[in-house]
């Protein structure tokens, strides 16, 4: 590491550090800084168009309740904040996707009175389930 990698990186140390003994300015110090970040990560993952609305603050609230998760001997604030915006945007995107319906439910179980008589109908339409 760099001396100037040092210097980029003891901020958020002794904010983080802060973070950990309850200082909500060091939280808003934090915030003002990455903000900008984790907001642009969630837009780009989620497509844009102010669908990134709630992530900063979820991803931001998450480093509030539990600031050790971050570990600094494994990358800079800057870079965990992004994946953990990353990943949050990721999990929004597969709820909002539609599921597909299983093919058990599509399958008509139950024959119609036409099909009672025939019994083929049913048979078949069970058969494709």
């Amino acid at each position: 590491m760099s001396s100037a990698d040092a210097k980029a990186v003891s901020p958020d140390l002794a904010l983080v550090s802060a973070i950990r003994a309850g200082d909500a300015s060091a939280m808003a110090s934090l915030y003002d800084r990455y903000s900008s970040v984790v907001y642009a990560v969630a837009l780009r993952v989620l497509g844009g168009h102010g669908s990134g609305g709630g992530h900063p603050t979820k991803v931001f609230m998450q480093l509030w309740r539990n600031p050790s998760a971050f570990d600094a001997s494994r990358g800079n604030l800057g870079a965990w904040l992004a994946v953990i915006t990353r990943n949050r945007a990721i999990d929004a995107l597969r709820k909002r996707r539609p599921r597909p319906i299983p093919r058990m439910l599509c399958c008509p179980l139950f024959p119609t009175w036409r099909e009672r008589l025939t019994g083929r109908e049913s048979r078949r339409k069970f058969a494709e389930c």
